[in-house]
């Protein structure tokens, strides 16, 4: 077992190695405005993402569609990845002011991925995005975000659209934002939306993980690389009380030898809520259901902000 696991491992790093460089974009949200409001806004979002990475060279790996900022994991050689931004922000400026929505910069900020553990966490990062910020989400089937479409065998029974290059003029001018309105047959389209399937190279992805059991852990078990990677974007990391609960539990076996946060003395239990905000962004009132103290007490030591 040890050298089947060993040698998909070094599968997974060749992979890794052949393909790169890999660039994380991701956004700067608005501080009053968002960008996305409608279903129809999010399809017209998804278009855009296919002709930038079609007009720009580059390939996308994986992204999120959020109401006020987007993530991408894109590989490809670094002018081919601005280009890709480029060609983006010129369709959504466009989409503004075709709309009438107030326009602004929208600013990019980019981490180069540098070994496949980064890798693995950044993708993972960018699928759970739409379930942390929001509870009605399930990460492997928002339809906004690249999380349905690795290791999902059901994927050959979606709807496969039509070939692109079958649509007509206005059709196609409609998609691409712009007056050539010439697509490949390699994108295929369905009700107006090009199929993330035909442009996300979601196979590539894939071989990132050794197999569907580590991705699934990557998205959903391993925490604490999920808040390093909040914490290295600059981004807040949003715990779900399970997950807050695993690590105060973590944490307590370490430092205090005990895996009940609650039978810690007090003294102790300070040290704890200290521990979970600072390093994990835990909320006030998760600490004070994590730990047992009084939610009063945790506001007199992290005051909450003001609306």
């Amino acid at each position: 077992m040890g050298k089947k696991m060993g040698n998909t491992h070094f599968i997974c790093e060749s992979v890794f190695s052949v393909n790169a460089p890999y660039y994380h974009y991701y956004s700067t949200p608005p501080e009053k405005e968002l960008l996305f409001l409608l279903e129809d806004d999010y399809r017209a979002a998804t278009n855009m993402i296919a002709v930038a990475a079609m007009m720009s060279g580059c390939r996308v790996l994986a992204y999120a569609i959020m109401s006020n900022h987007l993530h991408f994991i894109l590989t490809g050689s670094k002018d081919e990845c601005e280009s890709f931004i480029r060609e983006l922000l010129k369709r959504l400026n466009m989409f503004l002011r075709r709309y009438r929505r107030p326009t602004f910069d929208v600013d990019f900020n980019t981490v180069e991925i540098s070994d496949l553990k980064q890798m693995r966490d950044e993708i993972a990062y960018v699928v759970r995005n739409p379930y942390a910020a929001r509870n009605d989400v399930n990460p492997f089937s928002y339809p906004w975000c690249t999380g349905y479409l690795y290791f999902n065998s059901m994927l050959p029974l979606y709807p496969q659209g039509i070939p692109a290059s079958e649509l007509s003029i206005r059709a196609s001018r409609a998609i691409k934002w712009g007056r050539d309105c010439r697509l490949p047959s390699t994108l295929r389209v369905a009700d107006g939306m090009i199929l993330p399937s035909s442009f996300v190279d979601y196979r590539l992805a894939e071989s990132m993980f050794e197999n569907t059991r580590q991705f699934i852990w990557w998205i959903t078990r391993n925490v604490e690389s999920y808040t390093a990677t909040a914490a290295r974007l600059g981004e807040s990391s949003l715990l779900t009380d399970e997950e807050a609960y695993m690590i105060a539990v973590k944490c307590c076996k370490t430092e205090f030898g005990t895996d009940n946060p609650r039978l810690l003395p007090q003294s102790h239990k300070q040290q704890l809520v200290r521990s979970l905000k600072q390093e994990y962004g835990a909320s006030n009132k998760q600490l004070s259901r994590c730990t047992g103290i009084p939610l009063a007490f945790i506001n007199e030591m992290f005051p909450p902000l003001s609306p």
